[in-house]
């Protein structure tokens, strides 16, 4: 019979007596109605739930109210929760709108806070498709902002610049947990690091040792398949550029610390098509500072038997079967939201990212490594997380493995710890051409100081290692940790002066 409570309690919602006549009619399935009528029967959806929930971190079970447990499903297996994922149409909607928003406070079991949103009035959406948003995590801060502006009228504070990381740009004091959570990726921890140190039997390089490499997807599924033997192939790469400098060097210097230690096959792609779609250079030019580039980097001494360097012009026709693939799974509004591209860019810009993702696919080297699904390692730079959140979504459709990725920070300028190192900026970076004596004069000159501005203050305040740039630089290149330590203790309190510590770089 219908629950005559059941109905009563859904009044005011048609769909809700509809679905508690249909529930106390229907029987619970027995055998699978799923290729039929797209129904599982509670065995189908629990093995189902238990596959999505090991293989995509953003979905949990939740057991939900008692008074409304199913019985034919296991109490703490009652539905699915999912969370950490933008709703880009949702976004899209609040930007079009003036909307109120409240913070309702959540148990840590039900994901945390959540805010409960009210459209007041709805704005002009003229020109703008679903794809175009703003990152969520701003709005929040604007929202926050403006109303802290309203109720305490401080003017006269000081902005905080705010961080702007994207694949072609890096601007402001970048705030690494902040992109932690606003990527979706996670913590590089100590457990993952020992645990590769055990299993390698190697000294972990000074970079993991001291967070440079701070945050990952998936590497400690590289680590399992380690563990089994399994091989993998790691993946880098450079878009192509008159002069390289030191932050250019730092992923390429730890993938081939990498490839000792695992003794993997190591692809690198030369992006001189990117360079002439996103930038004024030539297309024969950009292709001849890919050359000039790959020099460079194999003077980084790579395994000549396990490494291969390529040219996206010259090797295009090899991955295109590849590309085309990622391209038909990527709509344009969701390069759009996830790339920024809007109505003034060239074509090519919107078809550029499959390209980019193509060498996380070992079947667009099958001449190269001879297999069509080998798992990837991607060692790179946090801003290039973008292509790769493409490339991790677009990989189960293609029955192809999700790479693995492991980011550094980035290598900041002399002026200052915000921010990365720019070759358009001369008197900012150290270029790998430079003679020591160049080298030398442009530290002393130009390397941003936490010390004080004279020895008497220096000697009673000490410095500040958090703003000092010769200081941060010997984290990057001191291999000594007991020495490192030793300078900045003795930096700190004033026993050194700033001279001293840009001498020892």
């Amino acid at each position: 019979y219908i629950s005559l409570y059941k109905i009563i309690e859904n009044m005011s919602d048609p769909f809700g007596i509809f679905k508690a006549a249909r529930e106390s009619l229907w029987p619970v399935l027995t055998s699978s109605g799923f290729v039929e009528r797209g129904v599982l029967t509670p065995e189908e959806f629990v093995k189902a739930g238990d596959h999505l929930v090991h293989s995509c971190r953003t979905w949990n079970w939740e057991s939900g109210e008692e008074s409304k447990l199913r019985n034919y499903l296991p109490s703490d297996k009652q539905y699915l929760h999912i969370s950490r994922v933008p709703s880009y149409r949702r976004v899209n909607s609040l930007q079009n709108a003036a909307v109120n928003e409240v913070v309702v406070k959540g148990s840590t079991e039900s994901g945390g806070d959540w805010f409960s949103t009210e459209i007041v009035e709805k704005k002009s959406t003229i020109g703008l498709g679903d794809g175009v948003i703003v990152d969520i995590s701003d709005m929040i801060e604007d929202n926050n902002e403006n109303n802290n502006n309203e109720n305490n009228n401080n003017e006269g504070e000081e902005k905080k610049e705010e961080q702007v990381v994207t694949p072609w740009t890096v601007e402001g004091a970048v705030d690494y947990d902040k992109l932690i959570r606003d990527f979706g990726c996670n913590h590089l921890t100590q457990d993952l690091i020992d645990r590769m140190e055990r299993l390698t039997g190697k000294k972990m390089h000074r970079w993991l040792r001291r967070g440079m490499f701070f945050s990952h997807r998936d590497f400690s599924h590289i680590l399992d398949l380690y563990e089994k033997g399994i091989k993998f192939y790691l993946y880098t790469g450079r878009g192509p550029s008159s002069n390289m400098h030191l932050g250019h060097m730092i992923p390429f210097m730890f993938t081939k610390w990498l490839q000792d230690v695992f003794g993997c096959p190591l692809v690198i792609q030369l992006t001189d098509d990117e360079k002439f779609l996103f930038k004024d250079v030539p297309l024969e030019e950009a292709h001849r500072l890919a050359f000039d580039n790959a020099r460079d980097i194999i003077a980084c001494g790579f395994d000549v038997k396990k490494t291969f360097i390529f040219s996206n012009l010259d090797y295009f026709h090899h991955m295109y079967p590849t590309i085309l693939k990622i391209q038909k799974f990527c709509t344009y509004n969701q390069a759009r939201a996830i790339f920024g591209f809007n109505g003034s860019d060239n074509i090519g810009k919107a078809a550029f990212p499959a390209v980019q993702a193509a060498p996380a696919f070992s079947a667009a080297f099958e001449t190269v490594l001879h297999t069509k699904n080998m798992p990837c390692l991607i060692p790179c730079a946090i801003d290039q997380d973008a292509y790769f959140r493409m490339t991790r979504d677009v990989a189960p459709r293609l029955n192809y493995r999700k790479p693995s990725l492991i980011f550094c920070k980035f290598f900041p300028p002399l002026q200052g710890l915000t921010g990365k190192m720019s070759g358009s900026s001369v008197n900012g970076a150290v270029y790998i051409t430079d003679d020591a004596k160049t080298i030398k004069n442009r530290i002393n000159k130009h390397a941003f100081s936490g010390g004080q501005e004279t020895m008497e203050l220096q000697r009673k305040h000490g410095a500040n290692l958090a703003v000092d740039v010769s200081y941060e630089w010997l984290r990057f290149f001191l291999e000594d940790d007991e020495k490192l330590a030793d300078i900045g203790e003795k930096y700190s309190k004033g026993e050194l002066l700033t001279g001293e510590v840009k001498k020892e770089l």
